[in-house]
């Protein structure tokens, strides 16, 4: 929970056009998660980092961070096939 809080917090700030504070936010939310194992949160995470990098017009950031994001997606699914 506290790692959707900081991802919303992140989100909320990105609106409000403080990039910064948004990018702090998100990073905190994905450093929890990293400790946790929340890689749908995670990959959640990467994709609005990614977001935020492309809107800043900084691609190999975005493009970076959207790898991450398809990196985490693929522990869910491994994850799930392995819990059946």
């Amino acid at each position: 929970m506290l790692a959707r809080l900081f991802s919303n917090l992140g989100l909320v700030k990105e609106c409000l056009g403080d990039y910064n504070k948004a990018l702090e936010l998100l990073n905190r939310s994905i450093s929890i998660c990293k400790q946790h194992d929340i890689y749908e949160q995670l990959s959640r995470g990467y994709i609005s980092i990614a977001s935020l990098y492309e809107k800043r017009g900084d691609y190999n950031d975005a493009i970076r961070h959207y790898n991450l994001a398809i990196e985490s997606a693929s522990k869910i699914s491994f994850l799930f096939i392995n819990s059946n």
